[in-house]
């Protein structure tokens, strides 16, 4: 069952569970899931919530069928992503970049261009 979870949620680390700090600035914890690669490209961890991704990409995914980056691409897809899958939500490009057998682990965020094909 926890595979199952895990598989959609993405991995769950009770000592991740932070309270935040209103948004004002980002926790240090969300620091560490996100990097900025460049002003269009983010590399994030599969099991940032769906909340930060909100904040540091200035969407408003929604958060109801899904907690995580990981678990937005298992829900999309159907399946557990397999790295060089991807999405496209809210103008941005989510491409797997590491998956293990149970969660997607890291993903490549890219803005997406006006004109792009889906």
């Amino acid at each position: 069952m926890e595979d199952l979870v895990e598989a959609v949620v993405g991995d769950i680390d009770v000592g991740d569970i932070d309270v935040g700090n209103g948004g004002a600035e980002p926790s240090s914890r969300q620091a560490r899931r996100c990097q900025k690669l460049s002003e269009d490209s983010y590399l994030m961890d599969g099991r940032l919530t769906i909340h930060e991704a909100n904040d540091v990409l200035g969407l408003n995914l929604p958060a109801t069928e899904f907690h995580t980056v990981g678990g937005m691409l298992v829900a999309r897809l159907h399946h557990l992503a397999k790295p060089g899958e991807s999405v496209v939500e809210g103008g941005y490009r989510f491409t797997v970049e590491e998956a293990s057998e149970t969660s997607v682990r890291s993903v490549k965020v890219t803005r997406e261009s006006f004109g792009e094909a889906d």
